[in-house]
């Protein structure tokens, strides 16, 4: 049953993103192990995605000159996937490295069935819900259709499938 309902979540959220096709964003799924890479006017977005449940938050350790952040979700910590995602998003900057250097390239872990109060930055890390990833992804950039198609080719060629 649990599977059936990440699936399903899994397909909405694609969903979703593919939406964003009429908007001039460019769509890559499951490329070199990536969930979601996504091209828009503000730049590429690697985009890791997690079916937890319960309350997402920041939490804080360490003491006043060594503060260290966490990411929680529902009383789990899931600081983890944030080194997985950086990975992920250093294997589309270096695919982008010829070429398109002056691309930015950021890191969103979209959690589907968490409870947020707010988006949440951990680190350089964007921690949204659906609705808040694709109201991220509509944010205004410099990359015209023009770009978006080009750095999606080289994408394409890069990850693969």
């Amino acid at each position: 049953m649990e599977a059936a309902s990440t699936l399903r979540h899994r397909s909405a959220l694609e969903g979703l993103l593919d939406s964003l096709r009429g908007e001039g964003a460019a769509v890559l799924h499951g490329r070199g192990g990536i969930d979601h890479v996504v091209v828009v006017p503000a730049g590429v977005f690697v985009v890791g995605v997690h079916h937890d449940g319960g309350r997402v938050e920041r939490r804080f350790s360490g003491g006043w000159h060594s503060r260290v952040e966490h990411l929680y979700v529902g009383g789990r910590d899931r600081t983890a996937s944030l080194a997985e995602l950086a990975e992920q998003r250093n294997a589309v900057a270096s695919a982008l490295a010829d070429g398109f250097v002056n691309v930015p390239v950021a890191e969103a872990i979209c959690f589907v069935g968490g409870l947020f109060a707010h988006p949440l930055r951990v680190g350089d890390v964007h921690v949204v819900s659906p609705g808040a990833l694709v109201e991220l992804l509509r944010a205004p950039g410099g990359l015209g259709a023009d770009a978006v198609a080009r750095v999606e080719r080289q994408l394409a060629l890069a990850l693969p499938v």
